[in-house]
């Protein structure tokens, strides 16, 4: 599985996609714990996603959590496939809008799908300020 988008990670954390955002939260939240509690310890995520939790607009914390959860599921199948479905549903539940990539050279892919409410801006590498009116 590849990383979670750090900014997917922060929107949910910080319940800004809406109450879709926050039921993707919620759930993302009682994965992480739940396969915890099954392993019988304290699993990667659990830590970086209550340190998300604390402070949602910590891109660092995001990304730290983004890669302790892709560990995680290099490690485990199981989990792999439950953060899968995981990001495949609340993706698609909180509008469908995800971007891929990164910054600096190469593609990013970006994509909507489903009924869209208010504004979408799709961009790469912006360098000031986007003001939407």
């Amino acid at each position: 599985m590849e990383t979670i988008a750090v900014a997917l990670l922060m929107a949910f954390a910080g319940s800004t996609a809406s109450s879709a955002g926050h039921q993707a939260w919620q759930s993302l939240r009682e994965l992480v714990l739940r396969r915890s509690a099954e392993a019988g310890e304290a699993a990667d995520g659990r830590r970086e996603l209550e340190a998300l939790d604390e402070e949602p607009d910590s891109e660092e914390r995001a990304r730290a959590l983004s890669d302790a959860l892709a560990a995680r599921a290099g490690r485990d199948a199981e989990f792999a496939r439950l953060l899968q479905a995981w990001h495949d549903r609340e993706v698609a539940e909180a509008g469908g809008c995800e971007r891929t990539g990164g910054t600096g050279a190469g593609d990013v892919t970006s994509t909507v799908s489903g009924t869209v409410h208010g504004t979408v801006v799709m961009v790469r590498d912006v360098n000031g300020d986007i003001n939407i009116r």
